[in-house]
């Protein structure tokens, strides 16, 4: 079973600053929307949803589309917004904060805020003509999680699950799982407490799925160069290995 840990340096840090916030806007429709990008080729045949943090919303994510397709460009992209708008600024995946219980508030997003994610990754699919095995799933803080623990629950499962920064899995209900779908698990070294990549690579692992881990030195909450380049080449093998 494919097992990397890696502890990357050297390149300095593209600091992303629009994925961490957003300026007051209105509430959602019901249901999901964002920006997308087509493929650049003429009929797309995989679909890449990328998950924004708390406080942010579908187009702060959108930056990392055109870089992810020059590895896969017959990929669809899409970066909804979540359903929950914070009181302060932007959307959120879960309806409750953090607060001292993070798996309680995960488990709650998967109740009220996976059934509405679910229906938009369903209606994408379904809008584009592809199957539940060409979606790719990629997360950033609270996007992160969302795209952990519902890509985890979808049956059909997703191709592949990317995770920045939010490794927080609500096990119950959690299925065993066997060879798939890969993660690739990424995380800054200077975030509070990096020793979680360790244990969420360990407990997926455990639970039977290929898990890639990188601790990139030098950044904190964010996403630099080297994980658009880890994300991209991923996607690129994954992508190439269920073709061949």
């Amino acid at each position: 079973m494919l097992r990397r840990s890696v502890v990357l340096g050297g390149l300095a840090a593209l600091s992303l600053p629009i994925l961490l916030r957003s300026g007051k806007t209105a509430s959602p429709p019901d249901g999901l929307d964002g920006p997308r990008l087509s493929a650049a080729t003429e009929h797309p045949e995989w679909l890449v949803v990328l998950c924004h943090g708390s406080g942010g919303d579908g187009p702060n994510m959108m930056g990392l589309a055109p870089a992810l397709q020059t590895f896969l460009p017959s990929a669809a992209f899409a970066s909804p917004t979540g359903p929950f708008p914070r009181q302060d600024f932007g959307y959120r995946w879960f309806p409750g904060a953090l607060g001292n219980d993070p798996v309680g508030m995960v488990s709650r997003g998967m109740r009220e805020g996976a059934p509405i994610f679910n229906q938009f990754l369903d209606a994408e699919l379904e809008r584009l003509g592809l199957g539940p095995d060409r979606l790719i799933l990629l997360g950033f803080s609270q996007g992160s999680m969302m795209v952990l623990n519902a890509g985890l629950r979808r049956t059909p499962l997703p191709a592949a699950i990317i995770s920045f920064a939010g490794l927080q899995l609500a096990e119950e209900g959690l299925p065993q799982l066997s060879g798939s779908p890969p993660v690739l698990l990424v995380l800054g070294a200077l975030e509070r407490n990096p020793d979680r990549l360790q244990s969420v690579a360990n407990n997926l692992t455990n639970r039977g799925l290929p898990v890639e881990s990188h601790l990139l030195s030098g950044i904190g909450h964010t996403i630099d160069r080297r994980g658009i380049q880890l994300a991209g080449e991923f996607i690129q093998r994954i992508t190439h290995d269920k073709i061949g």
